[in-house]
């Protein structure tokens, strides 16, 4: 398993990750205000969170983009047969 370690900072990446985002807000202040390199680490991790949560929204957007489409199109195939259907 990986292993961050610099100074007072010494955990797992995996134990990082299972933080909540108000601890890590609050980790990073602390070392942010203490001049402390870990706070790189935080705000690594709390820009992550945030691509992932950006990422999420994206393909669930696509996902709505896609059954649009696929509704949309048979709509218009349904709407052609019944043109047909009433022309004959």
């Amino acid at each position: 398993m990986f292993f961050i370690s610099l100074k007072s900072l010494d955990m797992r990446l995996d134990e990082l990750r299972k933080l909540s985002d108000d601890i890590i807000l609050e980790r990073y202040n602390k070392s942010a205000s203490e001049r402390s390199q870990n706070s790189f680490f935080f705000e690594k991790e709390i820009l992550r969170r945030e691509n992932e949560r950006q990422i999420n929204t994206m393909l669930r957007y696509t996902r709505y983009v896609a059954w649009m489409t696929l509704i949309m199109t048979l709509a218009t195939l349904i709407n052609v047969w019944i043109a047909f259907k009433l022309s004959d």
